[in-house]
């Protein structure tokens, strides 16, 4: 689908960094890259970015101007300027709407609403949002990277010592095995246990884990600016092997019914998982954790994106690519049981215009 946007201004966010590589935190000095219908793209910068925005590959590879601005100027009357000339060859450009990135803060939005009266501004996610949840192979093995990364992370804690440990202390070592793993940044990590884990964004406390009870895991990261998400829930049975309590395991064979009935009604065929093919392998690093198949529910839905391309009248072609779809997570080898994990996250790095 085609909009008709007078222009585009992306503000600081993923948005941003999608189109130009560049990286940065939002503040109170405005960056905007002006993406008019016609003419020249625009990166509108204060001075103290304006080295980091010449360093993009957009602005590198000739597609965009670099404009800084110094701290008495007024930024939003810039960026006002960048339209009135096209305003002004342009009738039609001049009644249809700027599209504004969805994160640009409200006091950003208001200083162009003031220098550009009239004019109607609507969410850029109208056409980013279908541009961004296209994948090529690149992004499509960052994101493989991303998620395995997690499954990895949360296979090494599950089958590691958790008795007598604090839920923020498995909080950390979550948060140092993300990075450990590749990820740059680990953006979460949430370790609810016994009474904590119906809570699903609890924050990891003080709270120490005895075996007989569930441990919620939910974490994740951003690997080369594309994110991982994982949630298990796992039981942990300790020296004595506790077996799970009966709700625990109405709910796993809930959980593992809806995954096996997606699976089916999506067309991929069903494999049983490795705790229905073979007993789970016990050993003294699984100790704190059930040996019983039952053993670990994920709680993660499957998410999928649907291939489109949008080809409005900018200065870039967008390539078509593989949609973003959840895959099966690695199978833990203390808990025994496999899931689901997702990890879908708009693109991140520059495109190749």
């Amino acid at each position: 689908m085609e909009r008709r946007f007078a222009g585009v201004l992306i503000g600081v966010g993923p948005d941003l960094r999608y189109v130009t590589g560049f990286v940065g935190e939002p503040m109170e000095r405005i960056t905007l890259l002006v993406v008019p219908r016609e003419g020249p793209v625009s990166f509108v910068v204060p001075h103290l970015e304006a080295q980091k925005a010449g360093a993009t590959p957009l602005v590198r590879g000739g597609l965009a101007e670099v404009i800084p601005f110094d701290e008495t100027d007024d930024a939003a009357a810039l960026v006002a300027d960048l339209f009135a000339p096209r305003q002004l060859a342009s009738g039609a450009a001049a009644w249809e709407p700027i599209g504004l990135s969805d994160r640009l803060w409200a006091m950003h939005v208001l200083a162009l609403q003031a220098v550009l009266p009239g004019r109607k501004f609507e969410p850029a996610s109208a056409v980013m949002r279908d541009l961004r949840q296209v994948k090529d192979a690149d992004e499509a093995r960052l994101l493989s990277l991303a998620a395995a990364a997690a499954d990895r992370t949360v296979d090494a804690i599950a089958s590691g010592r958790l008795v007598g440990r604090t839920e923020a202390e498995i909080s950390r070592e979550i948060r140092g095995r993300l990075i450990d793993e590749g990820h740059d940044l680990a953006d979460f990590a949430i370790v609810g246990s016994g009474p904590n884990s119906a809570s699903p964004h609890h924050d990891a406390s003080d709270r120490v884990i005895v075996a007989g009870e569930p441990i919620v895991l939910d974490i994740g990261g951003t690997l080369a600016g594309y994110c991982s998400d994982t949630t298990r829930t796992v039981w942990v049975g300790g020296e004595a092997g506790v077996a799970p309590e009966p709700e625990f395991v109405r709910v796993f064979e809930l959980v593992r019914e809806a995954r096996r009935k997606r699976r089916l009604s999506s067309g991929r065929a069903s494999r049983p998982s490795k705790s229905t093919r073979q007993p789970a392998r016990s050993s003294p690093r699984a100790a704190t954790v059930s040996s019983s198949p039952i053993a670990s529910a994920t709680a993660s839905a499957l998410r999928s994106t649907r291939t489109r391309t949008w080809s409005p009248a900018t200065p870039r072609r967008w390539r078509r690519g593989w949609p973003s779809v959840s895959s099966p997570a690695s199978t833990s080898q203390a808990a025994g049981a496999s899931g689901w994990r997702t990890s879908s996250c708009a693109r991140q790095t520059a495109p190749a215009f």
